[in-house]
């Protein structure tokens, strides 16, 4: 039996209102707009082209000088031991040696032209490496300046160098001593002259194995250019040029547009 009291259930179609996709639309727009703007936009490019092969031919090449120094050293126990860490130079590299150094050069130059000098040392080693960027020209004077710090630091170690040995003297003269004592002594103490004998060996092999810091190599500067090529430099300026042509052919079109509405509000 059919039951009247059910009510017919009618499909509702929903009508899809969601924007139509333009993005082909708004391409093609803005293809035309690139088109209608081409000699413009050619000739930023060009303009930028231009500087950029102008920049790489009046830009000054630069290179790197460097020179290295080896820590001075002892042998203590068998273990060779740097007369202070690598750590230790390098903070007086940074906070005294290189300010000193460049301050005492300013003050006797009318140079305007400031230098930077870097130290760094390669790990668990006991070499610094110091270097400075700067043109040809500026080899002479970057040279001078890191002669000039070396000279800080090998001054600042023979300090200790000196220290070292003559404590090293004196302590291996003393048992000297004790040994000669010993010897014009009839007593038999073989055992305290065979102790003696090795403890002046030891001192005489510290005092062999004394080592001052030095220079390895004096300044010398690097073979290549550390700048930038000039292809790179006109390549940068030229991609730079189609960013600010695409930019303005853009901003152009948004003001032709503001002013096209403008009087047709007016009108």
């Amino acid at each position: 039996m059919k039951n009247n009291n059910l009510k017919e259930i009618k499909p509702i179609y929903i009508q899809d209102t969601s924007p139509q996709n333009d993005n082909e639309l708004s391409l093609i727009d803005l293809a035309l707009i690139l088109v209608k703007h081409k000699k413009m936009i050619v000739l930023v490019i060009l303009l930028f082209f231009i500087l950029g092969v102008a920049k790489s031919l009046m830009s000054t090449k630069s290179y790197t000088f460097n020179t290295s120094i080896e820590i001075g050293s002892q042998v203590i126990d068998g273990v060779i031991q740097p007369f202070e860490s690598s750590e230790t130079l390098l903070a007086k590299l940074q906070f005294s040696f290189i300010p000193q150094s460049l301050i005492e050069y300013y003050s006797s130059s009318n140079e305007q032209v400031r230098y930077k000098i870097n130290s760094h040392s390669p790990q668990g080693s006991n070499i610094i490496i110091l270097d400075a960027i700067g043109a040809e020209a500026e080899a002479r004077t970057l040279s001078e300046l890191l002669l000039n710090i070396t000279q800080k630091i090998i001054t600042d170690h023979n300090r200790i160098h000196l220290a070292t040995q003559q404590r090293l003297k004196a302590i291996k003269s003393q048992a000297e001593s004790e040994l000669e004592l010993l010897s014009s002594n009839k007593d038999n103490q073989d055992e305290k002259k065979r102790l003696l004998r090795s403890r002046i060996d030891v001192y005489s092999s510290q005092l062999a194995n004394l080592r001052q810091t030095r220079q390895i190599f004096p300044p010398i500067k690097s073979h290549d250019s550390v700048s930038k090529s000039g292809k790179v430099i006109v390549t940068i300026f030229t991609l730079i040029g189609i960013f600010v042509a695409v930019f303005i052919s853009f901003f152009a079109e948004f003001v032709i547009k503001v002013r096209e509405k403008s009087k047709s509000s007016n009108s």
